[in-house]
């Protein structure tokens, strides 16, 4: 187990638990389970919100004469020194309970919970950012993957380049990936498509230069729906991935 403490104060920040396990069953497989838990202490310390959106928005830093006090942005909708590894929950995460509309100094206008405000798209329209329980949330809907596989589209190379060029704005954070589905099919492959497509965008952002040690990824499923899987505009937009920049 790795425990990583706040330099300045020493308090526990979170602590990386490393799993891997084998269990053999008469008659079946060998199934094992890799990968790594986080952690989070209560008692963390939040990172500087503010900093963090106008990184992300490429604006300057909050303390500089020239900045505007608050950014404007949007709403937007979790680290590890080794290597990229799966997030792997050890049971269906439950569906997000519903958000308060953000509001206080930390928060720039129209910053929320992902699904409680209008968004304000951010770098052209990329990503759209939240507040979340973890730190700030990176929103990239209606990502253009092949149908039913990771592969993404042609067409989203841009979009890739944008969102990596924000995220190099932050040089010492961490990011978790989340990978979220419509509710179409079963819950397995739900499972299944989103995590590769987290990990799809983790090797994407990777191939543009952020180190791979700062991700972590997982799939969620169509555990946590931010619209009614009713229409099909509403099933795009619970398809999305998630960053979130890690306080």
């Amino acid at each position: 187990a790795d425990i990583v403490i706040d330099a300045e104060d020493g308090s526990t920040l979170f602590i990386r638990e490393t799993v891997d396990e084998s269990y053999t069953y008469r008659g079946y497989p060998v199934v094992r389970l890799k990968g790594f838990i986080l952690h989070f202490h209560r008692g963390s310390l939040p990172g500087d919100r503010e900093r963090v959106v106008a990184a992300l928005v490429g604006l300057p830093p909050a303390s500089s004469p020239t900045s505007p006090a608050t950014p404007a942005t949007t709403p937007m909708p979790a680290t590890s020194t080794t290597s990229t590894t799966s997030v792997m929950p050890a049971s269906p995460a439950s569906p997000a309970s519903p958000a308060t509309r953000a509001s206080g100094a930390d928060a720039p206008a129209g910053f929320g919970q992902p699904g409680t405000a209008e968004p304000v798209p951010a770098a052209g329209g990329a990503f759209e950012l939240a507040r979340g329980e973890r730190g700030v949330v990176m929103l990239l809907y209606d990502l253009r993957f092949v149908a039913d596989g990771d592969e993404l589209l042609a067409s989203e190379r841009g979009r890739l380049d944008s969102i990596a060029e924000a995220l190099k704005r932050l040089p010492d954070s961490a990011f978790l990936v989340e990978g979220h589905t419509a509710d179409l099919g079963k819950p397995a492959g739900q499972y299944e498509l989103s995590e590769r497509r987290a990990r799809r965008i983790v090797d994407e952002l990777v191939a543009r230069g952020i180190p791979e040690n700062r991700f972590v990824y997982r799939g969620l499923g169509a555990d946590r729906p931010v619209a009614p899987n009713d229409t099909e505009a509403n099933r795009a937009r619970n398809r999305r991935v998630e960053i979130t920049i890690l306080d």
